[in-house]
């Protein structure tokens, strides 16, 4: 159920227009990065991923814990309604280096949580990645 609203929200809210917008104005900060690209579009691949990894449009989603769990020593109970904030997780450092980098050439930029994970991943993942490249 979660999945359905989200689908009909994403499709009247501006999810990928906001991202490509972030992406025209992170390549804006890094001139180097436009240079990079021209100099090998190849990497297009990883640009719609480090794109929302760096500033997704999408920043947090929420969940219901099914048991209780301990995450980082905070206790969690069953049925209790927990917000993921996903721009922060997309700058774990224990995931990511230099968190505040736009980088083209990063090798897990596609280790971002902005589209979900496993069963709880967006449905129109591929479709925003297509229309990002």
């Amino acid at each position: 159920m979660h999945q359905l609203v989200l689908l009909f929200i994403a499709l009247f809210a501006p999810t990928t227009p906001g991202s490509i917008s972030s992406g025209m104005l992170s390549f804006t900060h890094n001139p180097d990065q436009i240079a990079r690209f021209l100099a090998d579009p190849a990497c297009v691949d990883n640009a719609a991923n480090e794109v929302v990894r760096y500033n997704a449009s999408n920043q947090f989603t929420w969940r219901v814990a099914k048991t209780d769990v301990e995450v980082a020593g905070v206790g969690i109970g069953a049925g209790q309604s927990v917000a993921l904030f996903l721009g922060a997780a997309n700058r774990d450092p224990g995931v990511f280096e230099r968190l505040g980098a736009f980088d083209l050439d990063r090798r897990n930029s596609a280790k971002h949580l902005s589209f979900g994970l496993g069963v709880h991943s967006c449905l129109g993942r591929q479709i925003a990645n297509l229309q990002l490249k």
